[in-house]
């Protein structure tokens, strides 16, 4: 389930230096569509989640989070179907605990390449 540096650097054509500065973009940017998800949720708005789910796709892809990537498809596409609001809340649980993982996965990446 892991971020995938390599890919990332290979994908980025960068340094260790830019990898960090982009890290830290990605999890600045998905702590907030996590949010607007969040509170589409507790709205029962399904196409707000879909599109906030789609909004996760191209920055997980390129992160090399294939897992998360994963589930934030199958969010999007039950969203679209019109899958009950119940059965995508326990989607976007497991999405949320999986991205929380990724979390502190980055931090300690972005650690080992700043040279802390």
């Amino acid at each position: 389930m892991g971020l995938d540096v390599q890919r990332l650097k290979q994908y980025l054509e960068c340094d260790d230096a830019f990898v960090v500065m982009v890290i830290d973009r990605f999890m600045k940017e998905s702590r907030e569509i996590i949010e607007h998800l969040e509170q589409r949720l507790i709205e029962e708005d399904v196409n707000g989640i879909r599109s906030s789910a789609h909004k996760m796709l191209s920055s997980t892809r390129i992160m090399g989070m294939d897992n998360v990537t994963r589930l934030f498809e199958n969010i999007e596409t039950d969203a679209e179907k019109g899958k009950p609001i119940n059965q995508l809340q326990g989607e976007i649980e497991q999405a949320r605990e999986s991205w929380l993982q990724m979390m502190e996965e980055m931090e300690k990446v972005k650690e080992e390449l700043s040279g802390a």
